[in-house]
């Protein structure tokens, strides 16, 4: 939630609009609310064990944020994004730029960082077939199975009623 608030924050700052940050403040928060739910649902109260993963988890976000932080530094003085604009004169370059300019690319880095790693996490959730909100083979067959009966059903009942009114006509 204090990552999604510091985004927003410096969504504010760079970009100088509102409504973006608060999009992006309300879909943070919705997918923190949604993820608290399921892992309430889903775990008793169990102590939390450090592990290796998360360890070289929580090192590679720092690390990176301190190289972004680095490079922001470098692009910032050097301004190369710019002076490529003025060399070639290209409208699909200029809008890159705007996104990826100087001053935002901090920015840029650390939110593309933040979706990948709610990727992997979100892949990884869903990629398990333990749990209450994943269903083994058997029953996803099942389903299909009824939903393929159903559909067979409306058919049916469409195909009955088109020569009803093709009787009628005659």
């Amino acid at each position: 939630m204090i990552q999604s608030m510091l985004t927003s924050m410096l969504t504010i700052l760079f970009t100088k609009n509102s409504w973006y940050s608060m999009i992006l403040f309300v879909t943070f928060s919705s997918g923190l609310m949604i993820m608290f739910m399921y892992m309430s649902s889903i775990s008793s109260n169990e102590k939390f064990y450090w592990s290796i993963k998360l360890t070289i988890t929580i090192i590679l976000i720092l690390s990176t944020l301190i190289l972004t932080k680095m490079d922001y530094n470098f692009l910032f003085k050097h301004k190369w994004m710019e002076q490529m604009m003025t060399l070639e004169e290209n409208e699909e370059k200029k809008a890159i730029s705007k996104i990826i300019s100087s001053n935002k690319i901090l920015l840029f880095f650390n939110v593309t960082m933040l979706i990948l790693i709610s990727l992997v996490s979100i892949s990884n959730l869903i990629n398990s077939f333990e749990g209450p909100l994943k269903m083994t083979y058997g029953k996803m067959k099942e389903i299909l199975m009824k939903i393929n009966l159903f559909w067979k059903l409306i058919k049916f009942k469409f195909f009955f009623k088109k020569k009803k009114k093709e009787k009628k006509k005659k």
